[in-house]
């Protein structure tokens, strides 16, 4: 048993700006920037989406078994100035282990957002950044509020 903060179990390598969801007794730690840029995978069928960071993450579903990635940036090190997707919202299905974006209107693309779940399985999404080059400092600042709700997915 562990009282406080424990480091029991498998330990994955070092990062920072990396997601992280509990689900049960099973903590699934997403994405982040690591210095060799070696994504760890969720399972050996069910790859970590390339390159991830600065996103938020949340548990969700009629069940609470499904991971949900808002707003994260993508980073591709192969293409100068190059580090955000079209896509904003995904789902990561538990028991089925497959990846899927969500259907339906998103929100501009952004990373750095804030998001909270209610009782009712709504997700509210606040904020964010678009960072335009990740070698320049001219970021777009976001300060609206959205939500979707996690059981049907609207």
């Amino acid at each position: 048993m562990c009282m406080g903060f424990c480091t029991d179990g498998f330990t994955p390598g070092g990062r920072s700006g990396h997601e992280s969801v509990l689900i049960g007794n099973k903590l699934y730690i997403m994405g982040g920037l690591i210095q060799y840029y070696k994504i760890q995978h969720l399972t050996s069928t069910s790859p970590m989406l390339y390159g991830i960071s600065k996103g938020a993450a949340l548990a969700g579903g009629i069940t609470k078994s499904h991971i949900f990635l808002i707003g994260e940036a993508r980073q591709d090190i192969k293409i100068p100035h190059w580090n955000m997707t079209d896509q904003f919202v995904y789902v990561y299905y538990e028991n089925s282990q497959i990846w899927e974006i969500v259907k339906g209107a998103q929100p501009t693309r952004r990373s750095s957002t804030s998001v909270a779940i209610d009782q009712f399985g709504v997700a509210y999404i606040f904020g964010g950044k678009m960072e335009t080059d990740m070698a320049s400092d001219a970021d777009i600042l976001y300060n609206e509020l959205y939500s979707f709700d996690t059981e049907t997915l609207l």
